[in-house]
């Protein structure tokens, strides 16, 4: 049986916490200026708590890893193990995206590489990681490995909410007007991730409108395989109890999981934002 090494980074988010002992799954760990986690516990966080706003002028809170630090994770796997699969948020929103393609093309070792571009994040990005995990704990060829994640990524769908628009501008994902007007006007604006892309679909005044749109959203489905609900920080979204009910009475089937947005993700939409993943059987 081959060796295998999953490599991830830390934007991704699982709906299981039990791994398999005998898969290595290694992390690209970024880092973020503000955390949920009490500093004691890691070396990476300032654990400041996240604002509700940020300063127009501030510098990005999420830091890219150092280069050596990347480059240590890849060098060693690649050298250790048969099959080696980079399993990463979506290039399109992957500051190290680019540095992970120049050390692939630097380093060789003795392991087929497969890089595959989830263009997702947290819940998405994390069911493709599963999704390798079974596969290799199944004896599955790394090249039907690769395929079969591949022909999963059409099927995994992301909708992100954020009334704290302050962070998109941070992260480069929208400019400074379109950052002021937003958050003045209170409105909630709704982004899906089109090929991995930050894409405006849509604006609504409160979070019932937003609930509802999600279940709509929800309901053009007609092969459902997962349901998840990415929460806001406390106080959770009572409201999101709504999309349960709606699965247990149309698709009582489907898999339905809610989580609490992890340090990178509340970077990136603020400690307020919250979203929806849905996969679909394929």
């Amino acid at each position: 049986m081959p060796s295998c090494c999953i490599i991830a980074d830390n934007a991704a988010q699982f709906t299981r916490v039990n791994f398999p002992e005998n898969i290595c799954l290694r992390f690209i760990n970024f880092k973020t200026e503000y955390s949920f986690i009490n500093p004691k516990e890691t070396n990476h966080n300032s654990g400041l708590d996240f604002p509700k706003h940020l300063a127009l002028d501030k510098d990005p809170i999420i830091r890219v890893p150092d280069y050596d630090e990347i480059r240590e994770v890849i060098e060693t796997s690649v050298n250790q193990f048969d099959d080696v699969f980079i399993i990463l948020h979506s290039k399109e929103i992957n500051p190290a995206y680019a540095t992970i393609i120049a050390l692939l093309n630097k380093i060789k070792g003795r392991a087929a590489v497969h890089l595959i571009d989830s263009q997702s994040l947290s819940i998405g990005q994390g069911f493709l990681i599963q999704s390798a995990m079974d596969l290799i704990s199944n004896n599955t060829a790394g090249n039907l490995i690769e395929e079969t994640l591949r022909e999963h990524l059409p099927h995994i769908y992301t909708l992100l909410c954020t009334p704290g628009l302050s962070y998109l501008h941070n992260a480069g994902y929208i400019d400074k007007g379109q950052s002021v007007v937003g958050e003045m006007l209170s409105l909630l604006p709704i982004f899906s991730l089109e090929d991995g892309t930050f894409t405006p679909i849509d604006k609504l005044k409160n979070i019932h409108g937003v609930i509802d749109y999600f279940i709509e959203y929800i309901d053009e489905f007609d092969d459902l395989f997962q349901v998840s609900f990415l929460q806001t920080t406390t106080p959770a979204i009572q409201e999101a109890k709504l999309i349960k009910q709606y699965l247990d009475e149309n698709h009582p089937a489907t898999i339905y999981t809610e989580h609490p947005h992890n340090n990178y993700l509340s970077s990136l939409i603020g400690p307020k934002g919250f979203g929806l993943v849905v996969i679909e059987n394929n």
